[in-house]
């Protein structure tokens, strides 16, 4: 019996044994650590680019000057979100000092390690610097005396991103040339070993376990005729390194720069990566077969304006490629903001894999944009059907996508990439046949470039093909370039990676579900841009259990909020700490003070709801959308319990209302984690500077109102507003301001939910006739009761007119509540966040998982699988209230994924369970039951499918109008007759 026990230990623990070969290194993280990070330096020097190397360092070193004028040993300018201005203005004639030292060493042509950068960012650089040099010693002087904040805003951003072009520059040169050899080289390996496997984790990721990192084009992306951000952002996330390459070809071409073979040093030497993806993937509508994807990454020592000139050339182009022909133009888009976002064209080519085999035909369409922060030249090329072109006979149509990328590196430096991928329907495409097609584009496609442009390049004036006569321009590319150009003078797809963004974007709902399908019983991380999100399965319940049960200094969800509302407020809400752990703490002890007991809230409520009413629907009959109607109602009722009620304002109002419907045009979760040339692929756009005229406004309105106040106490008579203001701030009444800016936040937050709630239940009943007849059964039912005990003689349009009955009404709807939360489970949002804030080990189905607190690292969890996920709520896609009955057959609670709420996730759970939860019910109840109470409805649309894309509770598609007519008492009764009749009939 022992012995068993011992072996089964023993074989546990070998399963458990930390594998180093299941981890790949990331390239940021490894950065960001400095034990990984001089390692990696280290490991480079011998290849012999140590002026890199010694810019990355003083760089480093001028960071840290910076940090002294924040009072901080290190900065990082990513934290700078808004550019705070330092607390050490003086500090930055130092920090110019060090600028000019880093100038004349590497970025001047004769500095002692001068760096071979495009002269594009190198002049763009010393532009910047020497505009602030000219103020020598009195720089400080000057930006003190600006009045402007702004102005000061802009001249520290200027210099605290003065190298970061050149920065980015040599860290794309590191990552591309160097580090897919650094991390399968025995030096890292060697350095994990010693290090072990929990510094391992902080660096590395598990892609044994999964990773979602790269976004994949889905079939019917294949299907669109024209080209959009998408596909950029596509190119330069493939063209990253990430888990899913793999290294199969590392060499160096030598190629005879004249026709002398016999002498070695005629050669030119240039270095060549060929990568293959590790998963294979599906390419073009329904097709069942999978291919991997290539890339060839060689580095030309030609500038990379010729080295696109002759990609551009058709003779040139059908000479490197070789087995390339009929190359055909059948027409050019120009760019149409509206239409066509970029200039693009529909081509076609043929190519012959194989003397034996069938000529391919590809049908496509392509362009050409410039990166101007990237300095590159980016050609995205993918199959496409159009009326023009049709496969011609005797030929087999095959699916294409590729990329063709050109990096300027430096004074006749191009980094060149290719990334492609194609079903060429050939008969056995092997992992072998691949990778040997891979490692010949490597060897035949860069040294066809190279002849060409040996051969045909002036030597001179190093331009290629300078006699226009002799150049043919193929598929319009330089027309594309030069046209995005003109209408996108300052793209920049500069993101490290995209991650799973963009499908996320698409469809988050079903790309959620997918994942749950794929990482069974699994922790897994996904990438959004720049944020990390680390889920499980919903079998996983320790993870459950961490992002519901922590304490709020290991999960944080205020610290979330706090940078969520960073995001779209002018104010620092982290130096503020309105929302830390100690703050909201109060508010938990003192909650009432936020939501007020429930007769106060009843009385408020009846007030605003009637008054409401009253003046947005006097017409006895029209059409109204209740997703844009609602929003005002709930932020006066919320704006009168919570803050106003201190302000005693309408202004206040007015400025919450205005702010609120400003959000509510795009405040889409993934919008958080998108840089701004991003949020534009959102379904709708973020009015960013309206949002900000709006807070500021509001804010400067809680500044009055509170330096009126305190110039009531005696302390404050004699003191200037500035000196109040101070006091605020810095003083003993910060408490005050924190507290109003705290409740305000909640005003917002809440206001979300309880509108959309209201909204939606009110159009899923309109959609289900027949849970809308119960609900009126219901509202009549308590009209009777209340009649018979309070002797009173309330019909159906007048008695939300009457205060005590909505305090009976409250208690007594309980279909209508079920109602609520019905449509609650059915549309929550896909995935609810909390901040890690520390270190924390987790165990899941016998791995172990160290998850680390990073700026950029949060826990993720998604309400919407927990709703839709039939093992707990059988047929989840239909509406169906009665399944939060008691004992109901449509909810299994027997279910082990039961585990908090019963399994209802829409606010929360455990220790972050949300405070106003009975406050929300309460509401969205007494405004669905009045409407249903005084109007009759129907939908004059089809109800919209949700868009999941909008922050918490989600929104149709589409516009949904609602028809509404006023119900008198003889309308009233009729109702009420049709409704017991057709409730005899069933009992019948």
């Amino acid at each position: 019996m022992d012995s068993s026990t011992n072996n089964n230990s023993n074989n546990n623990n070998k399963q458990r044994a930390f594998n180093y070969e299941d981890y790949e290194v990331q390239f940021v993280e490894m950065m960001e650590c400095s034990e990984s990070r001089e390692l990696f330096l280290n490991y480079v020097k011998q290849y012999s680019i140590h002026e890199m190397i010694e810019f990355l360092n003083k760089s480093q070193d001028y960071r840290k000057e910076i940090g002294i004028a924040y009072d901080k040993k290190e900065i990082d300018t990513l934290t700078l979100t808004k550019c705070e201005i330092p607390k050490n203005l003086k500090h930055i004639d130092t920090i110019l000092t060090e600028a000019k030292e880093i100038i004349n060493q590497f970025i001047m042509p004769n500095g002692k390690y001068p760096l071979n950068v495009s002269c594009h960012i190198r002049d763009k650089t010393i532009r910047r610097y020497n505009y602030y040099s000219n103020f020598s010693s009195n720089l400080s002087e000057y930006i003190i005396s600006l009045n402007d904040e702004s102005e000061q805003r802009k001249i520290w951003k200027e210099l605290v991103n003065l190298f970061d072009d050149i920065e980015c520059t040599i860290l794309h040169d590191l990552q591309y040339n160097y580090f897919s050899k650094f991390k399968t080289s025995e030096t890292l390996t060697s350095f994990l070993k010693k290090k072990g496997p929990e510094f391992t984790k902080l660096i590395a990721i598990n892609t044994k376990i999964g990773f979602g990192i790269d976004i994949r084009y889905k079939p019917e992306d294949f299907i669109t005729t024209n080209l959009s951000e998408k596909d950029i952002y596509f190119a330069f996330t493939l063209a990253e390194d990430s888990p899913d390459w793999t290294l199969i070809y590392d060499d160096t071409l030598k190629i005879n720069y004249n026709n002398n073979n016999d002498k070695e040093n005629n050669k030119l030497s240039v270095p060549v990566l060929g990568f293959t993806s590790r998963h294979s993937y599906a390419l073009g509508n329904a097709n069942p077969n999978t291919m991997r994807i290539g890339k060839v990454i060689a580095e030309l020592p030609f500038d990379y304006r010729e080295v696109y000139r002759m990609f551009s050339d058709k003779e040139g182009r059908l000479a490197l490629e070789g087995v390339m022909s009929d190359c055909e133009l059948h027409k050019h888009v120009p760019v149409n903001t509206e239409n066509n976002p970029l200039s693009y064209s529909y081509t076609s080519f043929a190519l012959k894999p194989l003397k034996i085999l069938t000529v391919r035909d590809f049908i496509l369409v392509q362009t050409t944009i410039y990166d101007e922060k990237l300095d590159c030249i980016v050609t995205i090329g993918k199959s496409a059907q159009y009326e023009e072109r049709n496969p011609k006979k005797g030929r087999i149509l095959a699916n294409i996508l590729y990329f063709h990328l050109f990096y300027n590196i430096g004074e006749n430096r191009t980094r060149y990439m290719n990334i492609f991928y194609s079903l060429l329907n050939l008969p056995m495409m092997t992992n072998f046949v691949f990778n040997s097609i891979v490692t010949q584009r490597c060897k035949t496609l860069i040294s066809g470039m190279v002849k060409e442009l040996i051969q045909n390049t002036d030597s001179t004036s190093g331009k290629y093909k300078e006699n226009s006569n002799s150049f043919n321009e193929l598929f319009c590319q330089l027309q594309c370039l030069k046209e995005n150009s003109e209408a996108y003078p300052e793209r920049s797809c500069s993101v490290p990676v995209l991650g799973c963004s963009l499908q996320y974007i698409k469809n988050p709902a079903d790309f959620l579900t997918q994942l749950q399908k794929e990482k069974n019983n699994t922790i897994y991380t996904l990438k959004l841009t720049n944020t990390y999100l680390t889920m499980s399965n919903l079998n996983c319940k320790n993870f459950t259990n961490l992002f519901y049960l922590s304490k709020e200094n290991t999960v944080s969800l205020y610290q979330v909020f706090n940078d969520f509302f960073q995001v779209i407020l002018p104010i620092n809400l982290h130096k503020m700490k309105t929302f830390s752990s100690d703050a909201m703490k109060m508010l938990k002890i003192k909650k009432h003070k936020i939501f007020p007991k429930l007769d106060v809230y009843i009385d408020v409520m009846f007030e605003q709801i009637n008054k409401f009413f009253n003046k947005e629907m006097i017409d006895e009959e029209g059409e109204v959308d209740f997703m844009t109607l609602l929003p005002e109602l709930v932020l006066l009722i919320n704006a009168s319990c919570i803050v106003a009620k201190e302000l005693g304002q309408t202004e206040y109002s007015i400025e919450l209302i205005k702010l609120f419907n400003d959000m509510n045009k795009g405040l889409e979760g993934i919008a958080l984690f998108l840089p701004k040339y991003l949020q534009k692929l959102m379904p709708n756009k973020r009015e960013e500077n309206d949002l900000l005229t709006t807070t500021t406004d509001l804010l400067q309105i809680l500044w009055d109102e509170l330096v009126e106040e305190l110039k009531k106490k005696k302390e404050y008579k004699e003191k200037t507003n500035k000196e109040i203001m101070d006091s605020i701030i810095l003083g003993k009444e910060k408490d005050l301001f924190y507290s109003l800016t705290a409740k305000l936040m909640v005003s917002i937050y809440a206001g979300s939910t309880v509108f959309k709630s209201s909204a939606y239940s009110i159009l899923a009943l309109l959609d289900n006739p027949n849970c809308k007849e119960k609900v009126i059964g219901e509202i009549n039912q308590i009209i009777d009761n209340f009649n018979n005990e309070f002797n009173t003689k309330l019909t159906r349009s007048n008695c939300f007119k009457d205060i005590q009955f909505i305090s009976y009404f409250v208690k007594h709807s309980n279909y209508l509540l079920n109602c609520v939360k019905e449509t609650l489970r059915r549309y929550t949002g896909p995935i609810v966040l909390r901040k890690l804030m520390k270190p924390t080990v987790i165990e899941e189905n016998g791995e172990k998982y160290l998850l680390k607190p990073e700026r950029n690292h949060l826990l993720a969890l998604s309400p919407y699988l927990f709703h839709h996920d039939e093992r707990i709520y059988p047929e989840p896609f239909k509406f169906i209230p009665e399944r939060f009955e008691e004992n109901s057959k449509f909810k299994d609670l027997s279910n082990p994924l039961i585990n908090y709420n019963n399994g209802f996730h829409a606010f929360g759970a455990g220790n972050h369970v949300c405070l106003g939860t009975n406050v929300a019910y309460i509401e969205s109840c007494v405004i669905v039951g009045k409407v249903l109470s005084e109007f009759d409805l129907t939908l004059k649309s089809e109800l919209s499918p949700p868009d999941y894309t909008i922050i918490g509770i989600a929104k149709p598609t589409k516009p949904c109008l609602v028809l509404y007519k006023k119900i008198n008492n003889f309308f009233h009764q009729q109702q009420v007759d049709q409704i017991n009749n057709n409730q005899d009939h069933t009992n019948i």
